[in-house]
């Protein structure tokens, strides 16, 4: 849409804050970043990556289904719980994260 276009041809970089988009929304975006209840990283990366992060931390994405729905879920669960979703999501998170590189377009994974 517009504020991607807008951001490309000015070379701006635009964060937002967005709960629960859909779909095509979220298709949207080039890169994004799920943090848990506890404030912990889950994923933080290219859009299009997501799905295949669920899947090597045992938790691939429905078919049909949403994905930041689905992603939004499985971090959506009281951090205290020695054995919640978000402390395994979370914990799975620096070893799959590479060093981002910053470019001409913005940082790349």
């Amino acid at each position: 849409g517009c504020v991607k276009h807008i951001a490309a041809t000015t070379g701006m970089v635009v964060v937002c804050t967005i709960h629960q988009p859909s779909t095509e929304l979220f298709a949207s975006f080039s890169r994004a970043m799920i943090l848990g209840k506890n404030g912990k990283v889950a994923y933080c990366g290219p859009t299009a990556s997501l799905p295949g992060f669920l899947s090597d931390v045992e938790h691939p994405l429905p078919e049909g289904s949403n994905l930041a729905e689905f992603a939004l879920d499985l971090v959506d669960c009281d951090p205290a719980e020695e054995e919640s979703t978000l402390r395994h999501v979370t914990a799975q998170w620096p070893s799959h994260r590479r060093p981002a590189h910053r470019t001409k377009e913005g940082f790349s994974p």
